[in-house]
């Protein structure tokens, strides 16, 4: 199981201490035959389709052809497609011409991203500028070296790598605390939410159960109190927006694991 970091902060309800958790860094999640990066999963499917086909091979998995959102990013995905041998040595993303040389991630993600270790916007197209010629008709494919090359979109490349957003799984767990000196000299109640991973989760809640409540949230924490604030919520699913970048998560409410 992959190590991850905890960050917690406490807040007092009722004379109840009541921690929450939001994870930093991701375990494993994803499912059979995906691999997790950051807050998305990633499978690569081989086989001789166009853009447009390889696009619906990853719809099909409830997937996006991937998008591309820093050097590290591409490097990790390239390093998917090395394991994979085949004759052909291009696997499409989910980047497409719009024309008059816009560019468009299948995903609606940002084409250009803020990089916050330089603090300069980057693009998975900055190492072919200037791109000649209309983008018209055009999608970016990757080489297995990781460099990316923009074809028709009705060439046929090896194969496709498909992203989808990570869910992570938190339940609702009560231990007795003793208090700081500032809260009094007694036992409270500690409420907190702790990552649960398999083989304890053996489904994701979303695709088991309806939600209690389904929504938007820019925090971890956001969510705990949402199900704080719902009964009888016991456990919460976060995932990513991929379109905002995971500046934004979608949060999701249940009563209880899936059995």
């Amino acid at each position: 199981m992959a190590a991850y970091i905890i960050t917690a902060f406490m807040v007092v309800l009722c004379g109840h201490a009541i921690l929450y958790v939001e994870a930093t860094i991701q375990a494993y999640g994803c499912d059979q035959d995906w691999t997790n990066y950051e807050d998305h999963c990633y499978t690569v499917i081989v086989g001789e389709w166009d853009n447009n086909s390889a696009k619906n091979v990853c719809s099909d998995l409830g997937a996006n052809a991937t998008s591309i959102w820093s050097p590290v990013e591409m490097a990790f995905i390239a390093s998917l497609w090395q394991s994979h041998q085949i004759d052909n040595p291009y696997m499409w993303t989910g980047l497409r011409g719009s024309g008059g040389g816009s560019w468009v991630w299948e995903d609606k993600s940002s084409f250009s991203v803020l990089q916050p270790e330089t603090g300069e916007y980057w693009s998975v197209l900055d190492k072919l500028y200037p791109v000649q010629g209309s983008s018209t008709g055009q999608s970016l494919a990757l080489t297995r070296q990781g460099n990316p090359v923009l074809m028709s979109s009705h060439d046929t490349a090896g194969g496709v790598v498909c992203k989808k957003p990570l869910p992570r799984v938190f339940a609702l767990t009560t231990v007795l605390n003793q208090t700081s000196p500032s809260l009094g000299d007694r036992l409270d109640i500690v409420q907190s939410f702790q990552r649960v991973l398999p083989p304890v989760l053996s489904q994701v809640p979303s695709r088991v159960d309806s939600p209690l409540v389904e929504l938007e949230v820019t925090t971890d924490t956001s969510c705990a109190f949402q199900c704080h604030r719902t009964s009888p919520c016991r456990v919460i699913e976060l995932s990513c927006i991929t379109q905002y970048h995971c500046g934004t998560y979608r949060c999701s409410l249940f009563d209880g694991l899936p059995v």
